[in-house]
């Protein structure tokens, strides 16, 4: 189950050094609606956190031809706990992600469509947004990152 952060930098007066990026997405959405979302954030900072795991065939998540690849290269990091060995929630996880996109947990906004994921990046500081109803989600989304995304 695949999730975005997105940091909310502080700058002043370049909205582009206002937010970064953090966003949780579902294999259910579709790659136009994942499409659609990530191009309204493409100059924000991004990552997707996924608990996956290795494909026993060889296979790689990452192959550019495959619209799972395609998803993944959309974003600036991609964290998979297949390869870290660590998973959500465990803190450690989301702390790699800030790591990568050199932010800290208070410049993100997390959203996961499961409470346990959201509960330790809320504990560190993460603006969380659980995703029961996407379209909510983006109004709260919205709101968090103080923009229109649609």
């Amino acid at each position: 189950n695949p999730s975005r952060c997105i940091d909310k930098r502080s700058g002043v007066g370049n909205p582009k050094n206002l937010f970064s990026s953090s966003i949780s997405l579902n294999y259910s959405d579709t790659f136009d609606q994942i499409a659609n979302l990530v191009t309204n954030l493409r100059w924000l900072k991004t990552a997707m956190l996924t608990n996956n795991f290795r494909d026993p065939a060889g296979g790689s998540s990452h192959d550019p031809g495959s619209e799972l690849g395609s998803i993944f290269a959309m974003f600036d990091e991609v964290i998979e706990s297949s390869v870290v060995g660590v998973r959500k929630p465990e803190p450690r996880f989301y702390e790699i992600a800030c790591e990568r996109l050199g932010v800290t947990p208070h410049e993100c906004v997390f959203l996961d469509d499961l409470g346990v994921n959201l509960k330790p990046a809320k504990a560190m500081g993460m603006t969380t947004i659980k995703v029961v109803d996407p379209a909510v989600a983006l109004a709260e989304l919205e709101s968090a990152v103080g923009f229109a995304l649609a």
